[in-house]
């Protein structure tokens, strides 16, 4: 229950940032001038202006085309980047990866630009990098134990970030786990002990609200139950003392009890 709440709370915080990102992005796309698309100088410099607005909710801003090709751009078309043809944006963007020795991940969002005779399927596209603080990092700023996690999932894509390690990647969902063939279904489950990646863990998952993601928090099931390990084993360590101690008290008493019974018998 405990792994559950977390991938509940992460994954609300996670439809929120994205929601804005989104949301700002669309508002940008309604407001650019479309005269501007047969200008690609003075569309770049549009775009450069929005960037330095805005440099804590995107990395970079492009104008495409229908196929995916690149109008213009600021900063300009990373390299290695891959942009997508589909004219079907998924709901919160795409998992993408930026570099090709990096391998930077990010989030491609579009919003679709007014339409006119030319420019059908065009679209304002925001890159978003995964790892900027305060972003989507926020698994690992949230206490789940020494060794424990929370994992995005993208079911589409069938990759996954593992948010809570120091070094960030995108990463192609692993065969054979059952937690994350479920998790990925967009169930809101909690799993007892389970094996997840080699080890067994304590897991609960999460779908994130609007977007076809999840998201799973683990915890190693025996950093789970070290606390209750460590109580055993106090118990034990302590215990025939716990016992002596009882044991002398009770002696002690009863002999002050009877020393005064017996004083009152001589008398008597």
């Amino acid at each position: 229950a405990q792994q559950q709440t977390l991938a509940q709370d992460v994954a609300n915080e996670v439809a929120q940032k994205i929601s804005l990102r989104t949301t700002t992005l669309g508002t940008l796309a309604q407001a650019l001038p479309l005269d501007l698309l047969d200008q690609p100088a003075a569309l770049h410099d549009w775009l450069r202006e929005r960037q330095a607005l805005l440099p804590w909710l995107f990395n970079g801003l492009a104008v495409e085309r229908s196929d995916g090709s690149i109008i213009a751009a600021y900063p300009p078309q990373p390299q290695g980047f891959q942009a997508s043809a589909s004219t079907q944006t998924p709901s919160g963007g795409e998992p993408v990866q930026i570099g090709l020795v990096e391998q930077v991940p990010a989030l491609a969002m579009r919003a679709a630009l007014p339409r006119t005779s030319g420019n059908t399927g065009w679209r304002l596209r925001g890159l978003s990098h995964v790892a900027v603080p305060g972003f989507l990092d926020t698994g690992g700023t949230r206490s789940n134990g020494k060794r424990g996690g929370t994992v995005l999932l993208f079911a589409k894509e069938q990759q996954l970030l593992m948010l809570s390690q120091p070094l960030v990647r995108l990463q192609p969902v692993p065969s054979g786990h059952a937690v994350l063939d479920q998790a990925l279904a967009g169930q809101q489950l909690s799993f007892g002990p389970a094996k997840l990646l080699g080890q067994d863990v304590l897991a609960g998952a999460s779908a994130v609200p609007g977007l076809a993601w999840s998201v799973l928090a683990y915890l190693p099931a025996d950093e789970a139950f070290l606390p209750v390990e460590n109580w055993v084993s106090f118990l034990r360590t302590t215990a025939p003392f716990v016992v002596l101690y009882f044991i002398v008290v009770i002696v002690l008493g009863t002999f002050f009890v009877l020393r005064n019974a017996w004083r009152t018998a001589r008398l008597a």
